[in-house]
């Protein structure tokens, strides 16, 4: 691996200052992805990193919206809370994406204790 010089390290910081995918700087200086990666955190350490993924489909007010059905009785589990967010929201979501958000809340799932029906023997 040789040096890079001083003029190609400002010439990949100024495409990077200009907001510039590390895929289009490489296209304009030559200089690989993984350099381009080094320098800028070498030289910009206060850039915050992205975390990666998809962004969420329900936002705040979808989570904070959920929470209230479900800790007000309107709704019984995330089935049910998925259909009043579709029907309000007219957003569609699966049930698993609502249960991991009510998860990320605070709220866990408790398991509903079946009473046993009474026999003629226990009458």
């Amino acid at each position: 691996m040789h040096k890079l010089s001083k003029d190609t390290i400002s010439r990949v910081l100024y495409h990077f200052d200009n907001a510039l995918s590390y895929s289009q700087i490489r296209q304009l200086t030559g200089v690989s992805v993984g350099s381009i990666t080094r320098i800028v955190s070498q030289h910009r350490p206060m850039v915050p990193k992205s975390k990666g993924g998809h962004p969420w489909k329900l936002n705040e007010s979808d989570l904070r919206h959920a929470t209230r059905l479900i800790t007000s009785s309107k709704c019984n589990n995330a089935v049910a809370v998925t259909k009043v967010l579709q029907d309000t929201t007219n957003i569609s979501v699966s049930v698993q994406t609502v249960r991991n958000g009510l998860r990320d809340e605070g709220l866990n799932a408790r398991v509903v204790q079946e009473v046993p029906l009474l026999t003629k023997r226990h009458i």
